[in-house]
């Protein structure tokens, strides 16, 4: 409630940022199961020197710790969504018991899983260094977003065309549009404070992402702060990117 202000003008930025939507839809270049892997092991490892987080990512794949819910027939499907009291399963990092973490991945075999595995790879990853229960909810969603951005900036730089580049953006642009419209009509606080989580985080990341070539220790602070994000002031993330202070009011 003291930060009101601020919140409206990150809405109002990032309504504008994608009022555009309806101009960029598309279809992007397929890719097999395998291809995909390899791409998120490749950005994994460069934006991870130590390995650690590849490490990571293979043994949850090696574990059955990542499911891929295009890869099961109805029945199983029906009796995970039973397990699970869930009607619908869809791309999403979560807890069983309390105890494990799995990533349920609905792949479609294009140019976009990478960039949705990437961004429940990063969840996953967070949970295994810090306690996601502690997280302020307005900044969880940050770093997954920012590294699914760096993913589409890889894709570019391993040559896939700019239509390609754009209609992958143009999927993550368009989660952000929606989120945006269910804040307008929706009253509900905890959906509200999921959507906003969106928003601010990918308000956060496009500023993240336009520093990153310039900076070159801002990517180290970025991973730092994604295995520590239950520790991280929020105002200490928009020191960090210089938003500018005179349109918020956080304290």
């Amino acid at each position: 409630m003291n930060n009101d202000l601020f919140i409206n003008y990150i809405f109002e930025e990032e309504k504008e940022y994608v009022s555009d939507i309806h101009d960029n839809s598309g279809n992007v270049s397929n890719i097999s199961s395998y291809e995909v892997k390899m791409i998120v092991k490749d950005i994994l490892e460069e934006v991870d020197v130590t390995g650690e987080w590849v490490e990571i990512y293979l043994n949850a794949i090696k574990s059955g710790h990542i499911i891929y819910l295009n890869e099961l027939d109805d029945v199983l499907l029906n009796k995970l969504k039973s397990g699970l009291e869930m009607f619908n399963i869809d791309n999403t990092c979560m807890y069983l018991g309390n105890k494990d973490r799995y990533l349920f991945l609905n792949c479609h075999g294009n140019l976009n899983d990478i960039v949705l595995t990437i961004h429940e790879i990063i969840h996953y990853i967070n949970g295994v260094y810090d306690n996601v229960n502690d997280v302020n909810p307005i900044i969880r969603e940050f770093p997954s977003i920012f590294y699914e951005m760096y993913a589409i900036k890889y894709l570019s730089k391993l040559g896939y065309s700019n239509s390609d580049i754009e209609n992958v953006y143009y999927m993550r642009k368009n989660i952000i549009f929606n989120m945006i419209k269910e804040i307008e009509v929706n009253t509900n606080d905890d959906m509200l404070l999921s959507c906003y989580s969106y928003v601010i985080g990918h308000y956060l990341a496009r500023i993240a992402i336009d520093k990153i070539d310039s900076d070159k220790l801002l990517l180290s602070i970025i991973k730092y702060i994604t295995e520590h994000l239950s520790k991280i002031d929020i105002n200490d993330i928009f020191d960090l990117l210089e938003v500018d202070t005179k349109k918020r009011t956080l304290k």
